[in-house]
């Protein structure tokens, strides 16, 4: 049984999500200006970054994820990768050495947060 709460989540999720399609098929990146395309970019990361949280948080029961801030770190984590590559992408500048290494920064990163421990008290 779904409760309320996760239905209005996946409503969220769902009107994101149709609204950057539309906004896809209803530009054109050519005649946009400079701002509009950097909201694109900013919609699809908070797309991505509700997608990873609520994903998480649905399976935190399950795993070692205790910590409300973690959860929220990997989820921004998660999201930012790949709005890079595509940031990097969209302007030509993506090749496999900058992919590489944005992929190790990005797993050093998620290795050095899974490792450290967040205390209420800080």
């Amino acid at each position: 049984m779904v409760n309320a709460k996760s239905k209005r989540k996946l409503l969220t999720l769902v009107f994101l999500y149709f609204g950057l399609i539309c906004f896809f098929f209803a530009t054109d990146p050519y005649k946009l200006p400079v701002s509009l395309l950097f909201v694109t970019f900013v919609w699809l990361f908070l797309c991505l970054f509700l997608t990873f949280l609520y994903l998480i948080n649905h399976l935190a029961k399950k795993t070692l994820l205790s910590s409300r801030l973690k959860r929220y770190e990997f989820a921004l984590m998660a999201a930012a990768l790949p709005v890079l590559l595509l940031l990097l992408k969209s302007v030509d500048q993506l090749t496999i050495k900058d992919g590489l290494l944005l992929l190790s920064v990005y797993l050093l990163t998620v290795f050095y947060v899974s490792k450290l421990n967040i205390n209420k008290d800080v």
